[in-house]
């Protein structure tokens, strides 16, 4: 279940719309506490919902800034796309766009992975057990 309101409005607005699964609270890189507040993993996309903007919140302060801008170039360098909503953001159009941009990844990653001889797209290929 997402942790704040504005997580719950766009867990709903996405469910509402199709969206693809997503992963809430998702690691991402090794060593490091960070999460993202939604992933879809198998194609590295990430949705970070902001809060506080206008009220002072941890995102905008200094330290709290700093903090996010770090993480999110780390996740960057690791190939992550990363989509930062603030509350107006989440919104049919908004998310909409993000879907599309998931989908448009997911038929990216499934046209550019190779399916090894004798399998069926969607079926693991049937081992050998190193019987060359």
């Amino acid at each position: 279940m997402p942790h704040s309101a504005l997580e719950r409005r766009f867990a709903l607005y996405w469910r509402g719309l199709n969206g693809p699964a997503l992963v809430q609270e998702h690691r991402f890189a090794t060593g490091r506490r960070w999460r993202f507040d939604f992933a879809c993993p198998d194609v590295r996309v990430a949705i970070e919902v902001e809060g506080g903007e206008w009220s002072g919140g941890r995102h905008t302060r200094g330290a709290g800034f700093n903090d996010d801008c770090e993480k999110y170039n780390e996740a960057t360098c690791l190939g992550w796309a990363v989509f930062r909503l603030t509350g107006a953001m989440i919104t049919v159009p908004d998310l909409e766009r993000i879907i599309r941009f998931v989908r448009s990844r997911q038929a990216s990653f499934l046209s550019t992975t190779p399916i090894p001889a004798g399998a069926t797209p969607g079926h693991q290929a049937p081992s050998n057990h190193g019987m060359d």
